[in-house]
């Protein structure tokens, strides 16, 4: 992912992800999970599944979206929906 969006602006994956760490000050793996979880966030929201939020997340598993979730997030999907 990090090869294609280089390349679409003109310039090294490496330079691209010092810029991005400039600007941002996340890297580009911390960022990309946090917006997965963000997104997975909405869909459980919405359907209140945690396998769809997983999937619709870009998750290759249930278990590694609910693993991420929960260090991010101290509980489980399943648990946030109860709350």
């Amino acid at each position: 992912m990090t090869v294609a969006v280089a390349r679409e602006v003109g310039m090294s994956e490496r330079t691209l992800e010092r810029v991005f760490a400039g600007e941002t000050g996340m890297n580009w793996g911390g960022w990309r999970q946090k917006a997965r979880l963000l997104y997975s966030l909405r869909v459980l929201g919405e359907t209140e599944s945690v396998t769809e939020a997983a999937m619709e997340s870009g998750y290759a598993s249930v278990s590694a979206s609910v693993a991420a979730f929960r260090r991010t997030f101290g509980a489980t999907p399943g648990a946030w929906i109860s709350s």
